[in-house]
């Protein structure tokens, strides 16, 4: 009896211990798999975020040497800007198309898509300045173009897949350092290479290769590691969603206000930056190395946009971030206009500082502005929600942009300078007036869990007609 309990309370033990190994082997593989998928997320992010970096460089490495684009094909500033203006107006119909195929094919194949069809556009584009063709160089811009706005619609839906909503801002704010390291690359890197060997093509082939180097990198690698993640559970299974004229009426309001938010501040930034080479040059007598520097300073300071993404997430008040971020480029451009008339010495201090606001508008615009969306879109829609701000903004930045260089070659820099002011005190009216709205109604005030449910009841309605509509055609079969 006695050895029969021995032996049978050191089998209980051994299964004791057993268990307890098993469970400890379990705790361990869920603990490394969560430190897996912890490490995956930040690749996730870094990819997501390398996928635009090329295709900007590119995109912004044209007005870097804008002065020696003029002089090659023979264009005046008005003809420059209408030549980038009508790449645009084009860049804006194709971005709603390319926001809806989202929805419609998925976030993996658009990515793929959008990457092939960018690199193939922008080798185009090097191709026409090489030869020199102006049309042929037009044409792989417009291409470049176009879907470069199709991989910026997909960066927002594809890293609300891997982060938690509460850190939705300063996960984007990260993704945001593509545009400004873009900036600054083609920035230091275009014009020197222009101006030593005196060949223009040189500079954009150095953009390319930047661009087959990391948007390949980028988007094979994203999306592999979306795919595995979503096999092993990890990741939701994203319903491809049934494009349908009904789905328009999910964009409310609310919506189409941050949209004209987005429109103004985004124009009278690069309404001034895509001319801004031209005004220092031209009125100031700056060289174009030192110019295209100067002009990198915004984008240094929109580096600390991760703090201000981490200051989005933490803040209940959307919509006050979003006048402060306004604010700054109206200061910014405030700086221009009551010293516009300095001279080349007196300049660098009068530059500096206003470009230093316009850098924290950078670092907070575009992100608020983005998050907003967010907020106020249902999921089954954001591609489309994305796709529409983006056409919006072309649009803004090529009738601006247009309007710029008609005032450059027509009017005083007094006036080059008020233009981009004017649209920016419309931005930061607008915005106030965001915020008295969402004081009564708190529509940007929701937790996120509250508002993605609220989200996915606007869509059910849709699903349960369809349900019902099925089961009345099974009980007539």
């Amino acid at each position: 009896m006695d050895t029969n309990s021995d032996q049978s309370s050191e089998e209980i033990n051994c299964q004791n211990k057993n268990q307890s190994k098993c469970n400890q082997k379990q705790d361990e593989s869920k603990l490394s798999s969560f430190f897996s998928f912890a490490v995956q997320k930040w690749l996730q992010i870094f990819f997501v975020t390398l996928i635009t970096l090329g295709p900007f460089i590119c995109s912004y490495g044209i007005s870097s040497v804008k002065e020696g684009f003029k002089e090659q094909f023979n264009l005046n500033d008005f003809q420059y800007n209408t030549m980038q203006s009508s790449i645009t107006f084009v860049a804006c119909v194709f971005s709603l198309f390319c926001g809806v195929i989202t929805d419609k094919i998925g976030l993996r194949k658009s990515l793929l898509m959008f990457s092939i069809l960018c690199l193939c556009g922008y080798t185009l584009q090097l191709i026409g300045i090489y030869l020199p063709n102006f049309y042929v160089q037009c044409i792989g811009q417009a291409i470049g173009y176009i879907n470069l706005n199709g991989l910026t619609v997909i960066q927002g839906p594809l890293i609300s897949r891997w982060v938690d909503k509460k850190q939705y801002g300063f996960c984007l704010s990260i993704t945001f350092l593509s545009v400004r390291f873009a900036d600054v690359i083609s920035s230091w890197t275009y014009p020197p290479i222009y101006e030593n060997t005196g060949h223009l093509y040189l500079s954009f082939l150095l953009g390319v290769i930047l661009l087959a180097t990391t948007l390949l990198l980028g988007s094979i690698s994203s999306f592999v590691m979306d795919l595995k993640a979503e096999k092993r559970g990890q990741l939701q299974q994203v319903a491809i969603s049934d494009i349908n004229l009904k789905h328009v009426k999910y964009l409310s309001f609310n919506y189409l206000i941050v949209v004209l938010i987005g429109v103004f501040g985004l124009a009278s930034f690069y309404a001034y930056y895509f001319n801004s080479q031209t005004i220092l040059k031209k009125y100031y007598h700056i060289d174009g190395i030192t110019s295209g520097r100067l002009f990198s300073i915004p984008f240094f300071v929109s580096f600390s946009s991760p703090v201000f993404g981490f200051v989005l997430d933490k803040i209940k008040s959307k919509t006050s971030f979003l006048i402060f971020s306004v604010s700054q480029i109206v200061l910014g451009y405030l700086i221009w206009i009551l010293f516009y008339d300095c001279q080349q010495d007196e300049c660098y201090k009068i530059v500096i500082p206003a470009y230093i606001f316009l850098g924290i508008f950078l670092s907070t615009f575009t992100n608020a502005v983005w998050y907003c969306v967010f907020l106020i879109t249902p999921t089954k829609v954001s591609g489309t929600a994305y796709g529409i701000l983006v056409s919006s903004k072309n649009l803004g930045i090529a009738l601006f942009g247009m309007l710029e260089g008609y005032i450059l070659d027509q009017h005083s820099v007094f006036w080059a300078i008020m233009h981009p002011l004017i649209l920016s005190a419309f931005a930061f009216i607008i915005s106030i007036l965001l915020f008295i709205k969402n004081k009564k109604e708190q529509f940007l005030n929701f937790d996120y869990k509250s508002k993605l449910e609220l989200n996915n009841q606007l869509i059910q309605p849709d699903q349960k007609s369809s349900q019902s509509s099925d089961n009345q055609l099974s009980q007539l079969n």
